[in-house]
């Protein structure tokens, strides 16, 4: 997987990733400091620069990006797709409009019973939006439970229930499990349906994005039913991590240095 910034001009597959990691490790500290966090690179083509971070600004079309604004970047994953990403901190006006903006026939939302009760609300203003399509919303169990036959099964169902067709648009809302169930689901529905993805957890956020993977747990073994299957947009409101965990906050932190021992050098000096 690679990432560009707001020209969306594309860069290498390594070097992408890493840019993604550190684009939402610089929207994470801003979320968790109010003072300059420390300089991180940010991805201009295929080169590395280092920049500073300030209360979430950022730039975005050689402009600052304020708090609520989405910096436009890209996921390359090879020669398979592309995908437009957004990254902001607080940034529910757009992040929704982008949803809106699909034209779809209806929405349908799958997200996860933790992330249903700190962020159902989140959604609201587009189900109450006059302009906007129907909103369906299901709730699967929070963590690895979501990823089981059953549940992929009842995801299938409640699509043709519901009156799906091939211009609604799945939301993919949670942590990585929820996302892996929900891409598999949006994957088969009508031999692929439009797919959004909104990670709201910090590890998901720059870690399970940046794979097409998609899976359930079937039979005792782990992710060993699955598909590779691209979304139409990744959204990241990095605003979703001031709710979790000590435990899911190292959690995503150990996956990024791991990440940046990997790859070294520039990549490396955040941490």
């Amino acid at each position: 997987m690679a990432l560009a910034t707001a020209d969306r001009s594309s860069a290498s597959r390594n070097g992408g990733r890493a840019c993604a990691s550190v684009g939402v490790l610089a929207a994470f500290m801003a979320v968790t400091s109010a003072t300059a966090t420390p300089s991180s690179p940010q991805c201009h083509g295929a080169k590395q620069v280092s920049a500073p971070v300030v209360q979430a600004q950022r730039l975005r079309g050689g402009q600052q990006v304020e708090q609520g604004q989405m910096e436009a970047i890209d996921f390359v994953f090879a020669d398979r797709a592309t995908v437009p990403g957004y990254l902001g901190v607080d940034c529910q006006a757009e992040l929704l409009e982008h949803v809106r903006s699909m034209n779809a026939d209806r929405i349908l939302l799958v997200t996860e019973e933790n992330v249903d009760k700190s962020h159902g609300k989140y959604w609201q203003p587009l189900i109450d939006s006059p302009d906007a399509p129907p909103v369906e919303k299901i709730v699967l169990p929070p963590g690895d439970a979501a990823k089981s036959w059953e549940h992929l099964h009842e995801l299938v169902r409640w699509n043709f229930d519901v009156g799906a067709t091939k211009k609604t648009v799945i939301v993919a809302f949670g942590g990585g499990a929820l996302l892996n169930v929900a891409h598999l689901y949006a994957s088969i529905a009508y031999r692929g349906m439009k797919l959004v993805s909104v990670p709201t957890t910090f590890l998901a956020m720059h870690d399970v994005v940046t794979s097409l993977k998609t899976s359930i747990c079937f039979d005792g073994r782990k992710n060993n039913v699955g598909t590779f299957y691209a979304p139409q947009k990744i959204l990241i409101d990095v605003g979703f991590c001031r709710t979790l965990p000590p435990a899911e906050l190292f959690s995503g932190l150990g996956e990024l240095a791991k990440n940046a021992c990997l790859f070294g050098r520039d990549h490396a000096e955040g941490f």
